[in-house]
Protein backbone atom coordinates (compact mmCIF):
# COMPACT_ATOMS: atom_id res chain seq x y z
CA UNK A 1 0.00 0.00 0.00
CA UNK A 2 2.99 2.17 0.58
CA UNK A 3 3.97 1.86 -2.41
CA UNK A 4 0.68 2.86 -4.11
CA UNK A 5 0.47 5.74 -2.41
CA UNK A 6 3.88 7.14 -3.50
CA UNK A 7 2.64 6.32 -7.22
CA UNK A 8 2.67 9.42 -9.59
CA UNK A 9 -0.60 8.82 -11.85
CA UNK A 10 -0.91 12.18 -13.33
CA UNK A 11 0.35 10.72 -16.47
CA UNK A 12 -2.61 7.75 -16.16
CA UNK A 13 -5.92 8.66 -18.31
CA UNK A 14 -8.85 8.46 -16.49
CA UNK A 15 -9.90 5.75 -19.12
CA UNK A 16 -6.73 3.72 -18.20
CA UNK A 17 -7.51 4.14 -14.42
CA UNK A 18 -11.11 2.57 -15.06
CA UNK A 19 -9.92 -0.15 -16.87
CA UNK A 20 -7.64 -1.48 -14.20
CA UNK A 21 -10.12 -0.74 -11.39
CA UNK A 22 -12.51 -3.46 -13.82
CA UNK A 23 -10.10 -5.84 -13.90
CA UNK A 24 -9.20 -6.30 -10.86
CA UNK A 25 -12.52 -5.71 -9.43
CA UNK A 26 -13.50 -8.81 -11.74
CA UNK A 27 -10.51 -11.33 -10.72
CA UNK A 28 -11.39 -10.18 -6.83
CA UNK A 29 -15.10 -11.53 -8.03
CA UNK A 30 -14.38 -14.58 -9.69
CA UNK A 31 -11.77 -15.72 -7.12
CA UNK A 32 -14.43 -15.50 -4.17
CA UNK A 33 -14.64 -11.78 -3.48
CA UNK A 34 -14.16 -12.38 0.04
CA UNK A 35 -11.60 -10.30 2.71
CA UNK A 36 -9.41 -13.53 2.44
CA UNK A 37 -9.23 -13.37 -1.44
CA UNK A 38 -8.39 -9.44 -0.68
CA UNK A 39 -5.15 -10.04 1.52
CA UNK A 40 -4.26 -13.34 -0.17
CA UNK A 41 -1.48 -13.46 -2.76
CA UNK A 42 -3.64 -15.29 -5.65
CA UNK A 43 -5.68 -11.76 -6.61
CA UNK A 44 -1.80 -10.01 -7.30
CA UNK A 45 -0.97 -12.75 -9.13
CA UNK A 46 -4.43 -13.11 -11.36
CA UNK A 47 -4.57 -9.38 -12.02
CA UNK A 48 -0.55 -9.35 -13.30
CA UNK A 49 -1.57 -12.40 -14.94
CA UNK A 50 -4.55 -10.19 -17.07
CA UNK A 51 -2.20 -7.17 -17.52
CA UNK A 52 0.80 -9.19 -19.05
CA UNK A 53 -2.07 -11.16 -21.43
CA UNK A 54 -3.91 -7.14 -22.05
CA UNK A 55 -0.55 -5.60 -23.21
CA UNK A 56 1.16 -8.61 -24.60
CA UNK A 57 -2.23 -8.95 -26.87
CA UNK A 58 -2.34 -4.76 -27.48
CA UNK A 59 1.59 -4.80 -28.51
CA UNK A 60 0.58 -7.71 -31.17
CA UNK A 61 -2.21 -5.86 -32.54
CA UNK A 62 -0.08 -2.55 -32.88
CA UNK A 63 3.13 -4.63 -34.57
CA UNK A 64 0.41 -5.93 -37.60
Amino acid sequence: ARKMSNMDLSGVSTELLLECISTSYTVYEALGGTDQVAKGTALKGKILESVEFRTADALARTTR
